[in-house]
């Protein structure tokens, strides 16, 4: 059998026999909206949406309309999402501010700015990004019942209407969508320690639905104490289409998102294997972000099983170096970064992602598949990095003798397990 994994832009091929594949997941095809019918439907769905008046109600004359949008480590295609917004807030007399939800994440460039939004819409609308850290930026608003101090953005907070766009997709800690756009986005960086703190939770955790998940729950209650109004979520597919457009209030419209997401993307785990396999995808440009992937294929890989995730990390490693100082993985070096979180030694902010793959790995090993340029820094951090799937492939089955079953789950970082 040939297998094709998606990596980037491209697709890594490789033979193995018939009969050491014992899963394969393949994402079924979805119709998607054509380009030019996209913000015609976003517009649509603010007037129709789940659980709140229509857009055009609750702006009135006069009015400042801010809109928060995700930044560069997010596909949203908000540059297809927003023209037909724009255009109906200004023919009902509001101003309008679009803020880049950044999070704690670095700003973005000139160029990714007009990739995101699009040229009209960034040389004609004022765009300002969440800078965490410039803790003069934001106000305190009060505390959530988990405990998180909630201080918001100011130009988010002295608007008169606030809408979010977003993207609903299976992450670390659950799904995206919904109030996340308000926090960690544009929110401060001490509340975005705070919130991420329960990402060590039980229930915080890949695919988790929200009513079991503490994270969600809160980011939730911080989206209603900020008073965000209203969202729009898409799905896309892995071509980066939007296949589902919703909007509504924010924890109602992310409930029918992820709904509509599962009976996508979800498939059911009958058995676990010694091997499995997934890809990346081409704004995976971090291996941060790419390294998802390993945790969508935890629930199929058997303890001691071993698991290959492939992207080429044109940009590098990104925000989970810190993992280096708990490698290799263990219950001991788990204890010691939860202990390091509470002294400050480490940063929850990109915590929520090393802690997440950290702890798949006290069980399971990873081999990444990505550049040459990159096996050294791979090897920095104490991860195992090959440039070639066919060398991941014969290490794995060194490993597990010529009998080992395999999973292949190309699109695993958007593919939620669901156990039997």
């Amino acid at each position: 059998m040939e297998i094709k994994i998606p990596y980037g832009f491209d697709w890594l091929t490789a033979v193995i026999e018939d009969s050491q594949v014992a899963i394969k997941v393949d994402v079924p095809k979805v119709q998607a909206l054509e380009d030019d019918k996209v913000s015609q439907a976003a517009w649509e769905a603010l007037l129709n949406p789940i659980d709140s008046p229509p857009l055009d109600e609750l702006v009135k004359k006069g009015n400042k309309v801010v809109i928060l949008v995700d930044n560069f480590a997010r596909a949203t295609p908000a540059y297809l999402i927003l023209p037909e917004i724009m255009k109906n807030l200004q023919r009902l007399g509001a101003s309008v501010k679009i803020i880049v939800a950044n999070g704690a994440l670095w700003q973005m460039n000139e160029q990714q700015l007009e990739a995101k939004l699009g040229k009209s819409i960034l040389n004609n609308i004022e765009v300002i990004q969440n800078i965490a850290r410039e803790t003069s930026n934001y106000r305190f608003i009060g505390v959530t019942r988990l405990g998180t101090p909630i201080s918001v953005h100011k130009e988010f907070l002295d608007a008169d209407v606030r809408l979010g766009i977003g993207l609903t997709q299976v992450n670390l800690w659950g799904y995206g969508g919904g109030g996340k756009i308000l926090l960690p986005g544009v929110c401060s960086y001490e509340t975005i320690e705070w919130n991420h703190r329960l990402s060590t939770a039980p229930g915080s955790s890949f695919g988790v639905l929200p009513d079991s998940n503490p994270i969600r729950q809160d980011i939730e209650e911080a989206a209603e104490i900020a008073g965000l109004q209203m969202v729009v979520n898409i799905i896309l597919n892995t071509e980066r289409k939007i296949i589902d457009v919703k909007a509504g209030k924010p924890r109602s419209v992310h409930l029918a998102s992820v709904k509509k997401y599962n009976e996508i993307y979800s498939y059911t785990v009958k058995k676990q294997v010694d091997i499995s396999i997934a890809g990346s995808f081409p704004w995976d440009s971090l291996f941060a972000h790419a390294c998802w992937a390993a945790v969508g294929l935890d629930a199929v890989t058997k303890n001691g099983g071993t698991m290959i995730v492939a992207s080429p990390c044109p940009d590098g490693i990104g925000h989970i170096t810190p993992i280096k100082n708990y490698l290799p993985a263990c219950p001991e070096s788990l204890a010691r970064a939860l202990m390091d979180f509470y002294y400050l030694r480490a940063e929850f902010w990109d915590g929520v992602i090393w802690y997440k793959l950290l702890e798949v790995l006290t069980r399971k090993e990873l081999i990444v598949v990505t550049q040459e340029k990159n096996l050294e820094g791979f090897a920095s951090i104490g991860l195992e990095a090959v440039s070639s799937l066919n060398q991941a492939l014969e290490l794995a089955f060194d490993r597990h003798g010529a009998n080992a079953k395999v999973a292949l789950i190309p699109f695993a970082k958007w593919c939620v397990p669901k156990k039997l």
